[in-house]
């Protein structure tokens, strides 16, 4: 009987990037492997990146490779990850595929190199861009992080700066020398100890580059140690896993001594392989009587020159710099000596360099972005230039716009002879700023205030940035996400102290929604908070917008927020100009919307601690220039949604934002009108307190009604967080703070009947609402980003209800006994919900606290209601509100203390006397409701009952 033949393996080789060309050199590598039983198809993603230089673009380029992916997986039996990093693509595909294997090269390269490693010796990667050292890095102690003793093995990356450029013809001589001086910096640790046994080429575009690694070995360790050193080919070991896993047998019998570069010093004689040809070996003999220039002897590496005619080292020219021959040698070590190599007579006569980290090309950093190589974001910027601060010139400072007419401006708009060390900047032709460089003591303070807060997070700055741009950054998208990210992937050292601060203590509060780090001990965000909050008091005098943003970020944090920071950051602002219409500016596009972003932020922030705070706005509407914010001014979309479980959707984020900033301006109408020191001087009747809030009203039930169907609570997505909770909670704040109002006003003149039962219904009704809202809440919304005035927000409610039951009139207690019921689930709904939302402990606080207020004095009003209706049958007045602690949020309505009830009936009862002297009989309601026909209150075609329905209802 003849056996089943068995069907080819259908493995599908993934570039998640849009380089067809680079696809393209996978074949020849792969074919060398002898699989009959495998048939591979390869495919290139037709959108997205065209490379892979950053975490932000494996995010994006799975965005477009997964739908696509799902739709042909049936077709295939396994599926090869052709991307050199920890891509995102490998897990999430492994998810909707079930059972078939799917294999990246990144993780099979790591596999091969344990095997392969001695039981002394320690494996490396050489790879392609700076940021990708720390992207592999972190990689690799995500997939090793279960066993210190495997993680040991792992001796580093090292970058080489070969890119995309380096692979056209008559280049091939540059990517040599970036591979062999990246080879000669891995194998050569700052211990001195050449321990690093296997290399694996980290990255497709280096494939056929594995000989000059070799070469590089022998020229840095000498002929014998260097043919030691075994290079992985990154596709081999990836085929070789896949293969494995189709067969049914364990990864761990894989042989993977397959996957070793065969090439060796041979190909430097001529020979061809791989993707590139070979040019001639470098010429090994050094100048200068044999001696390594300064640059290598300090990196302990040998001077390698491309030429005999080179001038310059290797290591030299890729860095810019001229080879010097300045220090003495450093004396002979003796045993157990230390492994300090400087020089007999201590410095050498320049600034001792600091210790190079992660992320960091070198100690020093891009001073001026428009001296940057290809393309960037950042070559015309104003606010967010490198180790330079701007300073807008005012109206009536000792500088005046006519006096620029004769001065000659560049192309971007920049006058450098204006004076000594600064540049005056022209905006447009009446906007202008100064632009003064970082002294050199101020840049070395910002350097080591960097180098603290990466020490503080260290190793795990890039996942922390990466979890900020999941869950918080949408929900409040202030930051320019592609230029902290290009920023970022050069050197963290690029940042702001405060911006980069920022951006790690918010995500630290996410820090179990990361794989990589729920497993490790977790940074003190605490003191993580009092460093930074240290270094952004130090910037007031040389602010930049990325301080600033650092500091509203910070503000969102309920440890940090308080009402003297928000003037600090206001008047940052003011000296960037950020309060100032833009549209005109000569700056990019992307910096337009982000100042527009960021400047409604700081508005949100004013408006909001004013009415949490209980404080005076410090933004004037006069002072205020800024246009409102459209769809353009946000670069991102929901194309660039993060696919990973537990983050935000980005338009849902967006939306939120561009509704909470509608909302806020009707806020600051709501506190200009009645809650300044002068408007709560004024004492009004309530049909001239009415007859104010119905616009704003009008205002906040439209606002509610536009809003998309998107944001409302309902609307959640599975395995998504959502922010929306926190615009629903402002909202019912605002109609609150307007009912506080309208409440107040019956301490002033005591209304009608009727109309004391239509404002109290009302603000029962929103009560009501708002604990409605707050059953409502999932998981989803709890784990999410709320905004800083959230945990203020919900006991300003609860006070409110506790407002009116003490201010209950109802002789037989049952309104009050009904809103303690409602208060009692409310205070319950907020103490069960705080252990999934922190914010909402500071709530509980503050009602718990302000309960024992009430419980004290429920029986004292009880008297003080019954003594008033045995003295007069007309309609009684609550009883006036006490000033309060200044330090409380809530001053405007803390309740009076027991031993003050005598005193307050006397002086109400005064009140009360000369009221009814002014008022029409008791029974006149026709009479009020005709004023508010006649004011346009309402309409006078409404019956009576509508009228009422208009103020219950005003929340939709």
């Amino acid at each position: 009987m003849v056996g089943k033949t068995r069907r080819p393996a259908r493995v599908l080789v993934i570039n998640p990037n849009t380089s067809a060309s680079l696809t393209k050199s996978f074949e020849p590598v792969l074919a060398s492997l002898s699989l009959p039983d495998t048939m591979l198809t390869y495919w290139t993603c037709p959108t997205g990146p065209s490379l892979i230089k950053t975490q932000a673009d494996m995010y994006e380029s799975a965005s477009h490779c997964i739908p696509l992916l799902r739709a042909m997986a049936d077709d295939f039996d396994g599926f090869l990850g052709a991307c050199y990093a920890d891509h995102p693509v490998v897990r999430l595909l492994q998810s909707y595929v079930g059972s078939k294997p799917v294999v990246g090269i990144f993780d099979a390269s790591i596999l091969a190199a344990l095997q392969l490693v001695g039981p002394s010796t320690r494996f490396g990667i050489v790879t392609t861009g700076v940021a990708y050292e720390t992207l592999l890095s972190e990689g690799v102690r995500h997939l090793l992080r279960r066993d210190k003793e495997v993680l040991a093995k792992f001796g580093g990356v090292a970058a080489s700066g070969v890119a995309l450029v380096d692979l056209q013809p008559g280049s091939e001589a540059g990517a040599r020398e970036k591979i062999m001086d990246a080879t000669c910096r891995l194998l050569t640790t700052k211990e001195g100890e050449d321990n690093i046994e296997v290399v694996s080429m980290g990255g497709v575009i280096l494939t056929g580059m594995e000989r000059w690694v070799h070469e590089a070995s022998e020229l840095a360790l000498g002929v014998e140690a260097g043919r030691r050193i075994k290079v992985i080919d990154q596709l081999l070991a990836g085929m070789l896993t896949l293969d494995a896993l189709l067969q049914g047998k364990s990864i761990r019998s894989v042989d993977y001594s397959q996957v070793l570069s065969s090439l060796h010093l041979e190909a430097a004689a001529g020979k061809k392989g791989g993707a590139l040809e070979c040019p001639p070996p470098m010429d090994v003999s050094r100048s200068r009587d044999q001696r390594p220039c300064d640059n290598c002897r300090r990196r302990k590496i040998r001077c390698l020159f491309a030429s005999s005619e080179a001038i310059n080292c290797v290591l030299c020219e890729s860095r810019s710099t001229v080879c010097t021959y300045v220090q003495s040698a450093p004396r002979k070590k003796r045993p157990l000596s230390s492994n300090d190599d400087t020089p007999p007579g201590g410095q050498t006569g320049s600034r001792p360099k600091q210790r190079l980290r992660p992320g960091s090309k070198d100690d020093t950093v891009v001073k001026d972005y428009a001296s940057l190589k290809g393309q960037s974001l950042l070559k015309e910027t104003l606010g967010h230039q490198n180790r330079q601060s701007s300073a807008i010139i005012g109206a009536t400072t000792d500088f005046d716009p006519s006096l620029t007419h004769a001065l000659s401006w560049n192309a971007k708009g920049e006058c450098p002879s204006f004076q000594a060390q600064h540049i005056l900047r022209r905006a447009n032709q009446n906007v202008h700023f100064v632009m003064r460089p970082d002294t050199q003591d101020e840049m070395d303070a910002e350097l080591t205030n960097l180098d603290a807060i990466e020490d503080f997070v260290s190793p795990h700055g890039p996942e922390l940035v990466n979890l900020y741009f999941r869950i918080v950054h949408p929900s409040f998208p202030i930051l320019h996400k592609k230029v902290f990210l290009e920023k970022y992937g050069r050197s963290y050292r690029e940042l702001t102290p405060t911006g980069l601060g920022a951006v790690y203590i918010m995500a630290l509060n996410w820090w179990s929604y990361s794989p990589a780090l729920s497993s490790m001990s977790k940074p003190d965000a605490h003191v993580l908070e009092s460093k930074v909050l240290k270094m952004l008091f130090e910037v007031h005098k040389r602010p930049k917008i990325s301080d600033l943003q650092g500091g509203l970020v910070l503000m969102q944090s309920p440890n940090v927020s308080s009402w003297a920071l928000a003037g600090h950051l206001i008047a940052m602002a003011q000296n960037l100009g950020m309060n100032f219409d833009c549209s005109d500016w000569q700056v990019p596009d992307w910096e337009r919307g982000v100042r527009k972003r960021v400047a409604w932020a700081l508005f949100m922030q004013d408006k909001w601690g004013a009415l949490v705070y209980g404080r005076g706005s410090l933004l004037r509407a006069d002072d205020w220039d800024v246009q409102p914010l459209t769809a353009s001014d946000f670069p991102e979309t929901s194309k660039d949604d993060d696919l990973e479980e537990g983050s935000a959707e980005i338009e849902k984020g967006k939306q939120t934002f561009l509704h909470m900033v509608s909302l806020t301006e009707i806020v600051a109408d709501i506190l200009d009108q009645f809650f300044t020191l002068r408007a709560t001087r004024r004492r009004q009747t309530i049909e001239q307190v009415l007859e104010s809030a119905k616009p704003l009203q009008l205002r906040l039930k439209a606002w509610l009604t536009a809003l998309p169907i998107d944001l409302s609570v309902g609307d959640t997505v599975p395995r998504k967080l959502s922010s929306v909770g926190y615009l629903h909670l402002a909202y019912y704040t605002a109609e609150i703070t307007l009912h506080r109002a309208i409440l107040r006003s019956h301490s002033m003149a005591s209304p009608a009947p009727d109309l004391y039962a239509i404002t109290r219904l009302a603000a029962s009704t929103r009560f009501t609402s708002a604990l409605d809202f707050v059953k409502r809440l999932k998981a989803e919304h709890l784990q999410s980003f709320w905004y800083f005035s959230s945990g203020l927000s919900l006991a300003i409610i609860g006070l409110f209800a506790g407002i009116l039951c003490m201010t209950s009139q109802d002789r037989e207690g049952a309104e009050r006994e009904a809103l303690l019921a409602k208060l009692a689930e409310y205070r319950w709904l907020l103490r069960i919900n705080s252990t999934s939302a922190e914010f909402m402990k500071y709530s509980i606080g503050v009602l718990d606290t302000r309960s024992q207020l009430m419980e004290q004095q429920i029986p004292l009003q009880a008297v003080l209601h019954a003594a008033q209706s045995v003295r007069s049958a007309s309609q009684l007045d609550p009883v006036e509100y006490g000033d309060g602690d200044d330090d409380s949020p809530f001053t405007d309505d803390l309740l009076l203390s027991p031993n003050d009830g005598d005193e307050v009936w006397q002086q109400q009862k005064q009140q009360q006397q000369q009221q009814q002297q002014q008022q029409p009989p008791p029974n006149a309601f026709e009479q009020h409701y005709y004023g508010f026909e006649a004011s346009g209150l309402v309409d006078a075609t409404l019956s009576s009952s509508e009228t009422h329905q208009f103020w219950i209802d005003g929340d939709g």
